[in-house]
């Protein structure tokens, strides 16, 4: 159930990226599933022949993405499978995919309740009537902790906006640039049509659901162009948006079944990432939910890991 359209909040309105370079060993192995089934999903990778993520000496860098400026570079990595797609392409796919599997997508329906009956999941009370069922999946992104406040489950997920912004035409600079991270800011950018997309976040922000354009986000952002993506600077805005990133305490997602609501599950809290592990996850927790062992480990993203403590903060968070 989508109380709009499918793919109409996070999604998109995400950037698009694709990567394998997490801190974390279960978001990498996770991404590698992720990063499977795009390619038999869609034929728009930036192939280059390299197999292996590599180090890249300061020279390298600009070698490879000529955007890049400064002195105060130490090195980078580089992936040649990580890129970027298509959200909108990928959501038409999917979805495509699951009606022909008779799978029934209700749009413009909005959950108002979930019946519970002795510790089990018995029924949702939508705007379309009440639906029975024993398991509920809570993938509601920015508004994760409202679905779970109705299950009575703190769920801590919490919403904070984002910019995201396309230049004007920049004929220079190759559509093979790759996306590019500078993750002692999270400024990133990469090819957009004939323009280059970007964005970053700030060091101040604060949870809101408002989705307005902050146009004083450039002014924020001004250093820090100036000083590593100086052509970001000149190229004159041609669009842009705000989106809303799901996030956690430790920037992982919250997979799997909740402990004290039998049929409860979540999958949630990407914090940025829910595009490009969205795959891995489907295929993961479906395994899970039939009763296999998920083929990636999932103990790390468990919800019960804010009440014990034992948590494996993600690092390299955009």
């Amino acid at each position: 159930m989508e109380r709009e359209t499918l793919g109409s909040q996070s999604t998109g309105r995400c950037a698009g990226g694709i990567r394998r370079q997490f801190s974390s060993a279960a978001n990498v192995v996770m991404q590698q599933l992720s990063v499977a089934d795009f390619r038999r999903l869609l034929p728009m990778w930036h192939k280059t022949g390299v197999t292996d993520a590599r180090w890249l000496e300061p020279h390298e860098v600009r070698e490879l993405a000529p955007l890049v400026h400064g002195d105060d570079i130490l090195g980078g990595t580089f992936c040649p499978s990580d890129g970027i797609a298509s959200p909108h392409a990928v959501t038409i796919a999917y979805s495509g995919a699951a009606r022909r599997l008779g799978v029934r997508l209700l749009e413009g329906v909005a959950i108002e309740g979930i019946v519970q009956e002795a510790g089990h999941v018995r029924a949702v009370r939508t705007t379309a009537g009440e639906i029975s069922t024993s398991a509920v999946f809570n993938c509601a992104g920015a508004w994760a902790s409202k679905i779970g406040a109705m299950a009575g489950i703190d769920v801590p997920v919490e919403p904070y906006p984002r910019n995201i912004f396309v230049t004007d035409p920049v004929p220079e600079v190759s559509r093979q640039h790759p996306m590019t991270i500078d993750f002692a800011t999270s400024l990133y950018f990469h090819p957009e049509g004939d323009g280059l997309l970007f964005g970053m976040g700030m060091r101040d922000e604060k949870p809101s659901f408002n989705t307005d354009v902050d146009w004083g986000v450039l002014d924020a952002m001004a250093e820090v162009i100036d000083r590593r993506a100086p052509r970001l600077a000149t190229a004159g805005i041609q669009t842009a948006w705000a989106g809303l990133y799901e996030m956690t305490p430790d920037h992982q997602p919250i997979l799997g079944p909740v402990d004290g609501l039998e049929g409860f599950w979540c999958a949630c809290g990407f914090s940025g990432h829910g595009f490009q592990q969205a795959p891995a996850v489907g295929y993961l927790l479906a395994q899970w939910f039939s009763g296999e062992q998920p083929q990636v480990p999932l103990d790390i993203f468990a919800h019960r890991r804010f009440a014990t403590g034992n948590v494996e903060p993600e690092n390299n968070v955009v």
